[in-house]
């Protein structure tokens, strides 16, 4: 053995064994309610969680739709630095991947998905060793956990891992296993799950969803909470029991939201409220105190925080570790409406000609041609939609129609150098040639991208 291959064993063994990674993504989850957040709905498994690592309280999701969103937190980079602005397009092959980045420093990797949109074909799954996603839509949580978890025991455990399990669930259709306590029993015995054709269903001739209705699909959603909380206590618990006292960094996250205000209900892609676009992130780092923090932070920081605490430099990325010490500069993080395909505009179209309202709340309008974006920062969040800029300072003032600006002049002045430093610096990567099809690209063009 050369005396460089010696040395590099010597280091290896000072070291110690290396931390090994568990990342659990759920959809549609909104932090609110869950028990770290100050939620109604009982979350055990979330709050033992917690109670060993750091709740950041003001984490935000660049875009609300599930490829967008993991694409960002598996890179380290906005959706429209890396193509990916809708559900059907791709990660490009030449956008390194934090998978790619650990399997090749030998890490065993393997990703659990329960919904298809995230198998092969999305590109984000690419480094994971073993992908196991479903042929059909979704699949129920418990299977990709207990599928996770077979894969973990035949792992070489002198080796370690990178582990990701996502939880489709409580993504509609609404259909829990159990209802929760002040749930509708007259409802729940007729209506025990609810989805986009049973919310048509329920509205007048009017198009609007009934208050009661409206309620029930909420509670249902709840209940779903509740019911994925116990997925995440089954899959924290068999990690913790097949790899005993080697370290683990576990990170509990989510894609987006649901919409429950701001003019939309029971979907999350056409808003940028907080209900939608604010997600739990929550992160359990070996030899590192647990904690809150307020600070405003980005999906996009997931992976340069993972390759910070396993030691390793990270790829160029727009993302910033998490677990260093906070800056004295005032960050803001960038949100963005997806970029629709023509099969979604058709669909999403359909279904405001359906329900027009919800419990006689009138839906907020498409954006469907100019997609609104903008910034989150401490001070509040300024929203740009067709060159109309606001500041809000909560969902409260999106669905009154408030804007804040002349309240707090210098915070959105600080906010819109911040937007337009970011457009400047992040133009938007086309899709795919094969994904970019002639209504994207007009778009596309249209808004100066192409």
């Amino acid at each position: 053995m050369t005396p460089a291959a010696l040395a590099l064993l010597a280091c290896r063994s000072q070291q110690g064994p290396r931390d090994s990674v568990l990342l659990i993504t759920v959809d549609t989850l909104r932090a609110d309610h869950l028990s770290p957040y100050n939620g109604e709905v009982p979350t055990p498994a979330t709050a033992r969680l917690a109670a060993e690592g750091v709740v950041y309280e003001r984490a935000y999701a660049p875009m609300g739709l599930t490829r967008p969103s993991h694409g960002a937190l598996l890179t380290g980079r906005y959706p429209r630095e890396i193509g990916v602005l809708n559900n059907a397009t791709a990660l490009p092959g030449d956008v390194p991947t934090l998978a790619e980045r650990l399997a090749a420093d030998g890490y065993q990797t393997g990703a659990f998905t329960s919904v298809r949109l995230l198998d092969a074909s999305s590109g984000i799954a690419r480094g994971f060793a073993t992908l196991d996603a479903p042929t059909v839509d979704q699949r129920p949580g418990g299977v990709a956990v207990a599928r996770a978890l077979d894969w973990l025991t035949g792992l070489d455990n002198d080796a370690p891992f990178l582990l990701w399990v996502h939880l489709f669930k409580p993504h509609l259709p609404y259909a829990p296993p159990a209802p929760l306590r002040g749930t509708d029993p007259e409802l729940w015995a007729a209506l025990p799950a609810v989805d986009w054709p049973q919310l048509v269903e329920s509205a007048d001739e009017d198009g609007d969803v009934p208050w009661r209705i409206a309620q029930h699909a909420r509670r249902l959603y709840a209940a779903e909470v509740a019911g994925v909380d116990a997925w995440i206590g089954a899959l924290t618990d068999g990690v913790e029991e097949r790899r005993g006292a080697r370290p683990v960094l576990r990170i509990l996250t989510a894609d987006h939201g649901e919409g429950m205000e701001c003019g939309v209900f029971f979907e999350h892609a056409d808003s940028l409220c907080d209900g939608v676009l604010r997600v739990p992130l929550i992160v359990s780092a070996p030899t590192r105190s647990a904690g809150r923090s307020d600070r405003v932070v980005s999906l996009v920081d997931v992976a340069p925080t993972v390759l910070q605490t396993l030691g390793r430099s990270g790829e160029s990325a727009s993302g910033v570790p998490l677990l260093e010490s906070p800056s004295t500069t005032e960050r803001a993080v960038f949100i963005e409406h997806p970029y629709y395909q023509p099969s979604a505009v058709m669909g999403r179209t359909h279904r405001r000609e359906q329900i027009r309202s919800v419990a006689d709340r009138r839906l907020a309008p498409l954006h469907l041609t100019r997609p609104p974006f903008g910034v989150v920062g401490a001070a509040g969040k300024l929203l740009d939609t067709a060159g109309l800029r606001v500041l809000v300072s909560s969902d409260a003032d999106v669905g009154a129609g408030l804007d804040r600006a002349a309240e707090s002049p210098a915070a959105a002045a600080a906010l819109g150098q911040a937007l337009d430093g970011f457009l400047r610096s992040h133009p938007i990567r086309p899709p795919a040639p094969e994904t970019l099809n002639s209504e994207l690209r007009q778009t596309l063009e249209a808004l100066g991208y192409l």
